[in-house]
């Protein structure tokens, strides 16, 4: 039987600033563990759970939006929680990419639960290392009745 990997995450979210482009500089994640997509994955939720949204920004090796997009995304957001499967490996040349099954239980402000499920896949650079990167989330929302086990099952096989 295949383990499951808890990572359990709380965190508060303030409303978004917007109108004005924000710097991230490179050295945001210094002194980050990324030597593995699970701790790069965990410390991303850290990130969010310390409300720090620039070095949880920096998590993306290319970001799905603006900076001021990706902050205001959690203006309705509590806490979460998340819940993986051990990573399924492959190596392409010159990286490697992890493919990660997912589900996220977010708590609103209101108390509202919103769960999500799907498939993180990182991405580590052989060439030039700068540890593991969320290269790309096919998350999405789904019934709050699904099966646990079969959102995880169908995680990444879904966004292939």
């Amino acid at each position: 039987m295949r383990s499951l990997v808890l990572i359990l995450c709380v965190f508060v979210v303030a409303q978004a600033q917007t109108g004005r482009n924000v710097s991230i500089d490179q050295s945001v994640l210094a002194g980050t563990d990324c030597s593995d997509p699970v701790t790069t994955l965990a410390s991303y939720y850290d990130a969010l759970n310390s409300r720090d949204f620039r070095r949880a920004y920096r998590f993306w090796e290319t970001p799905p939006s603006t900076y001021e997009r990706f902050e205001s995304g959690f203006a309705d957001t509590d806490r979460v929680r998340v819940l993986i499967e051990p990573p399924r490996m492959e190596g392409a040349a010159g990286s490697s990419f992890a493919e990660i099954s997912t589900i996220v239980v977010a708590t609103t402000r209101s108390g509202n639960e919103r769960v999500f499920a799907g498939c993180y896949t990182l991405r580590k650079s052989n060439v030039r290392d700068m540890g593991w990167r969320i290269y790309r989330a096919d998350v999405s929302v789904v019934p709050s009745s699904a099966r646990v086990s079969r959102m995880l099952a169908q995680g990444c096989r879904n966004s292939r």
